[in-house]
């Protein structure tokens, strides 16, 4: 794992004249508290950003799976939809399906005499 930054302040306390032991063990100890409270915070900006890129792949999977659902129920209902018209127009009648075909190929396939 890559060594944190450590502030110039840190630094400096570390490089004063008191060159005794205690005071070189103090300046120790607050540099490893430092660098603790470094790694624990990068710990949980790391945890954070796992969390944030789960939700957004959850969101994007079930804004895709509510639009398959909907394109295939839309699908069925357009493939239901001319059955749906004979029964409401009747047996002996014309449904809009067939009219609408009709015309379409009237308007557009005449056939030159």
């Amino acid at each position: 794992m890559p060594v944190a930054y450590i502030p110039l302040c840190v630094v400096e306390s570390m490089e004063s004249t008191n060159n005794s032991p205690a005071a070189l063990e103090q300046g120790v100890a607050r540099a490893s508290s430092l660098m603790h409270r470094v790694m624990q915070e990068r710990a949980e900006q790391e945890r954070w950003w796992r969390e944030m890129n789960q939700r957004e792949r959850d969101i994007r999977t079930q804004r895709a799976r509510e639009r398959m659902e909907r394109e295939t129920r839309e699908l069925v209902e357009a493939n239901e939809w001319p059955q749906q018209q004979g029964a409401i127009t009747g047996p002996g009648c014309i449904s809009l399906h067939e009219m609408v075909n009709s015309f379409h190929f009237s308007t557009f396939c005449r056939v030159n005499p």
